[in-house]
């Protein structure tokens, strides 16, 4: 019985290390929209239409629909469908939801009702500060009634 020897000799490979100055080069190959010069630091804005080689609004696809077989090719398309069908569904309940203001609390008129009436008590309270400015109100605690006589103890 031959052995058969699927080893790999892994001595001379040798790692690739991105070092600064390839990080820095990677970063100088996009295109640079301002920079902006702070106390502590600068910050580099970049070009957000083109990042990491990859255009703004292009899709591209993990697997080719034209190489698949037919039931691959059905699974692939039926999700694909499901997916954009969910996608328009949550765009036009949105829309329907901000449509009949079922966004907002359902006790938001409970809760605007109660903040006005708080508002219109301290401004009455206020008012009749104002109005009362430096009189006192005598409390009638000390007050004898004289119409019953006293009993002894």
């Amino acid at each position: 019985m031959a052995h058969q020897q699927n080893e790999c000799d892994v001595s001379k490979v040798i790692p690739q290390v991105n070092t600064d100055n390839e990080r820095q080069n990677e970063e100088y190959q996009r295109k640079i929209k301002r920079v902006l010069h702070f106390s502590d630091g600068d910050l580099v804005e970049y070009d957000t239409n083109e990042v990491h080689g990859f255009k703004e609004g292009v899709q591209t696809e993990l697997v080719d629909p034209n190489t698949l077989q037919w039931l691959p090719w059905i699974w692939h398309q039926t999700t694909w469908f499901s997916f954009k069908l969910l996608q328009g569904c949550d765009y036009v309940g949105e829309a329907l939801a901000d449509f009949f203001g079922i966004t907002s609390p359902k006790y938001q008129f409970a809760i605007n009702e109660y903040h006005r009436q708080q508002r219109i008590l301290i401004a009455e309270s206020e008012k009749e500060q104002l109005q009362m400015g430096g009189w006192t109100v005598q409390q009638g605690h000390d007050l004898i009634n004289i119409s019953q006589p006293a009993t002894k103890l």
